[in-house]
């Protein structure tokens, strides 16, 4: 949500699924364990500006509980949608939700900026 607030397009296009405590990207999901024994190992090329928005990100909400992060991923309007759904808790992003995040997130984001 906050990097659609902040460039107007997704990190990734992977799918996500809206389940009970916040959204998982599928394509981990699916892959966890494979993932994880080869952790360390790949790398995942992404643009410096990307990278440090994200350790940014991470800088911010590090020291939140898990109650409050949950809170803040069911405050997403797609993850809301996906839950709607009753086969695959799909959460859709368009066009329409990336404008919600940059009118409602725009101030954290300014935030997450100024702080670090």
């Amino acid at each position: 949500m906050l990097y659609c607030a902040k460039y107007q397009r997704p990190l990734f296009h992977e799918k996500m699924l809206a389940f009970e405590h916040g959204a998982v990207v599928e394509a981990v999901r699916i892959n966890y364990f494979e993932l994880y024994r080869h952790l360390g190992k790949e790398k995942t090329i992404l643009e410096k500006a990307d990278q440090q928005f994200i350790k940014k990100v991470f800088a911010y909400f590090r020291h939140e509980d898990n109650e409050t992060l949950e809170t803040f991923s069911h405050d997403d309007p797609a993850w809301r949608l996906g839950r709607e759904k009753k086969d695959l808790h799909l959460m859709p992003l368009n066009s329409k939700l990336i404008s919600y995040y940059k009118f409602f997130l725009d101030d954290i984001v300014e935030e997450i900026e100024q702080l670090f």
